[in-house]
């Protein structure tokens, strides 16, 4: 009777742990497993880190895997199995802090299912600004060059192709209730649609291109290897073409919604709108 008491009683002790684990919040295991070397904030004395800050980290798997299950499948993948080749933070960092070592054994895969996550969920924070970005922002604030550049400064469009090709639902945004292009409700309807679905993609698509092209820059200019930029520039060019794509197909929907006349009327004034433009700088 008395062994069988220990028995049930270690049994009970086994279960309330396997149920600790599995109660673990991915804010906790992070905390426990994670934040001695990343740490989420910035720090006063950068030489002090051993390792980069969780946002930073984030923000650059971030830019390499939009969809959060890839982010979630690349940093299991990463914690377990860590390889050069598939990091996505710049190679001066890795010379810096060098490559992290396998947490096998000390994480489960489950465990880093949950932290990666976390961590996808909360960081970057929102209003985060990378070390080269508040740099440049800093350089561009104070004296005439600073103005001249922010006044000068262009939005960037995530295309391939940025001559030539119209926005055509933007402009028919300005010529909505044009009596002459006349657009019935059923055409006004649809066209909703196809502006929503195309301002969708391109914001999904446009930080990333942001971020890519500051970090190339940034990069190149405090002297990185065009090898070491190579998978950088490959991943831009990746998400400048699926931007591209976007557009070609709103064209397509666009043009397939009006009648050939209102399409030629629309055309027509785009290039006068784009003549205006013109005159007026």
């Amino acid at each position: 009777m008395k062994n069988k008491m220990i028995k049930f009683s270690l049994g009970l002790l086994v279960l309330a742990g396997v149920s600790l684990q599995a109660s673990t919040s991915g804010k906790e295991l992070f905390m426990q497993k994670c934040n001695m070397c990343h740490k989420t904030s910035k720090p006063t004395d950068m030489s002090k880190l051993i390792a980069p800050p969780i946002m930073g980290v984030m923000r650059h798997v971030k830019m390499n895997y939009a969809n959060k299950q890839d982010a979630v499948n690349f940093i299991v993948d990463y914690v377990l199995n860590p390889q050069r080749s598939k990091a996505v933070c710049m190679a001066q960092n890795i010379d810096r802090f060098g490559l992290m070592p396998s947490q096998k054994g000390a994480v489960t895969k489950e465990q880093v299912a949950k932290i990666a996550s976390y961590i996808y969920d909360n960081y970057p924070p929102k209003g985060f600004v990378g070390m080269h970005e508040n740099q440049q922002g800093m350089m561009g604030s104070k004296g005439m060059m600073g103005r001249s550049m922010q006044k000068g400064a262009k939005k960037i469009k995530p295309f391939l192709i940025k001559k030539g090709l119209p926005h055509l639902t933007k402009i028919l945004v300005k010529m909505w209730n044009d009596p002459k292009l006349n657009l019935t409700k059923e055409q006004k309807k649809r066209l909703v649609v196809v502006r929503k679905e195309t301002l969708k993609g391109v914001k999904m698509y446009m930080p990333m291109v942001n971020m890519i092209q500051n970090k190339i820059v940034s990069a190149t200019l405090n002297g990185a290897n065009p090898k070491d930029l190579e998978k950088f520039v490959n991943k831009l060019a990746t998400i400048k073409a699926k931007a591209t794509m976007i557009h070609l197909q709103c064209i397509y929907n666009t043009k397939n919604i009006l009648t050939p006349q209102q399409f030629q009327y629309v055309m027509k004034m785009a290039k006068n709108m784009k003549m205006g433009k013109k005159r007026g700088k």
